[in-house]
């Protein structure tokens, strides 16, 4: 009989898995599989206890089946899972439409399991870069402390460590006034706003006869 699974990392690990009668001196070798890929190094450590190596992967809710060497069977639905996705930190241009690489772990080894949403919305052309890290490009947003939340092949991680930069847009007017005798004139304004855009300045010319 299968009790339970201690979880492993994406990078894969060892595990102990509980139950009973996993005396070997009764039921010969054991053989183990976590969702049906063969748990490696088993130690037996006694009847209710054993070890083993599980490959690398990401999810949660696979099945565990252990088989006595009389072909005694013991299969555990759905009772093993990997860690989830944690983040740690979060580097680049942090602006919309910027690149970032998120930094963490258990983020595993295909991007087709991978999401990331920053404020709720789709950080796009996502690339894994390993099993901690992964790259994308900003959505448009603004505010500090923004959540950034990683979804690997259904288990979800967030930490609030995003925050757009501010932007000042600097407009500049200068207006030329030709008068009488050929003398000229001029005076500039300029304001300035916070935005998440880029800059601009425009330039006006005026000629009074």
């Amino acid at each position: 009989v299968v009790f339970s699974s201690t979880r492993a990392p994406a990078v894969g690990g060892r595990v102990t898995i509980t139950g009973l009668h996993f005396n070997p001196a009764s039921h010969g070798a054991f053989n183990v599989t976590v969702n049906r890929a063969p748990c490696s190094s088993i130690i037996v450590h006694n009847e209710t206890t054993l070890s083993c190596l599980v490959v690398a992967g990401v999810g949660a809710g696979y099945d565990v089946k252990v088989v006595a060497g009389n072909s005694t069977s013991f299969i555990a639905a759905g009772i093993f899972s990997y860690l989830g996705p944690m983040i740690n930190s979060i580097s680049g241009n942090q602006v919309a439409g910027g690149q970032v690489v998120i930094s963490g772990s258990n983020f595993g080894f295909n991007a087709a399991f991978v999401n990331v949403l920053i404020g709720g919305h789709v950080c796009t052309s996502l690339a894994l870069l390993n099993d901690s890290a992964v790259s994308c490009f900003a959505p448009n947003g603004n505010g500090s402390n923004v959540q950034v939340n990683i979804t690997v092949a259904g288990q979800s991680g967030a930490a609030n460590i995003f925050t757009y930069k501010v932007i000042v847009l600097s407009t500049t007017i200068t207006t030329t006034a030709t008068v009488a005798g050929g003398q000229s004139s001029s005076s500039t304004s300029s304001s300035s706003r916070a935005t998440s855009s880029s800059s601009s300045t425009l330039v006006y010319s005026t000629a009074v006869r």
